[in-house]
């Protein structure tokens, strides 16, 4: 029942002494989930770094380095044991990846980005920086097949009517905040020559 109660909105800090880790695990997941009812500072989840929990610590470093806070890279074992643990969590890789980036690893993101492929093989946001770690590692031909595999995942999103282009446009924004500015660049060329949809073409030129 109070795992339920951390997915129905309460705020955060209400979970923080709360004795099941599960419950703590669940209602960090649910605060920091895009479009939360209740979405939690980054304050409020780096106070779940100190959980005992390693479950529950990785989850919380999850959400801060997936908003670029230097707090989650305390923690990136626990991270990568909930990776490693659970074959669900695409977003514990992709935190790691970015991380991995970060620190000019681009190999080692590459391994974590294709072990979220492997569940996750429709999403534009892992193509896109799986392509990045080809960049980085000088691989220019699966480097413009990754990033053309996101825009070709983004323009069948706009033909079922779907808003795949902020999705896009937010991931380029990410990016550019990250000085990452040839992989936007480079996203955004594609877009504008592959998409389908006329308005989106020009949003993106």
């Amino acid at each position: 029942v109070r795992a339920t109660g951390a997915r129905a909105g309460r705020p955060l800090a209400a979970f923080l002494r709360d004795p099941s880790p599960e419950v703590r695990w669940a209602a960090v997941r649910a605060a920091t989930a895009v479009g939360a009812a209740t979405p939690a500072t980054t304050d409020d989840v780096a106070a779940f770094l100190r959980d005992a929990e390693p479950r529950v610590r990785g989850e919380a470093a999850t959400a801060l380095l997936l908003r670029g806070d230097a707090r989650g890279r305390e923690h990136e074992d626990d991270v990568a044991r909930l990776a490693h643990g659970d074959r669900e969590h695409v977003l514990a890789r992709y935190a790691l990846a970015g991380a991995r980036l970060d620190d000019g690893r681009p190999a080692e993101a590459l391994r974590w980005l294709e072990q979220a492929l492997v569940v996750e093989a429709r999403s534009p946001d892992l193509w896109f920086l799986a392509g990045e770690a080809h960049r980085r590692g000088h691989r220019d031909a699966p480097f413009r097949a990754a990033v053309a595999r996101g825009v070709a995942l983004v323009g069948e999103a706009l033909g079922r009517k779907e808003p795949a282009d902020v999705a896009l446009g937010r991931f380029v924004a990410i990016q550019i905040d990250r000085r990452r500015i040839d992989l936007a660049a480079a996203i955004l060329r594609e877009a504008a020559a592959a998409l389908p949809d006329a308005d989106a073409r020009v949003r993106f030129e």
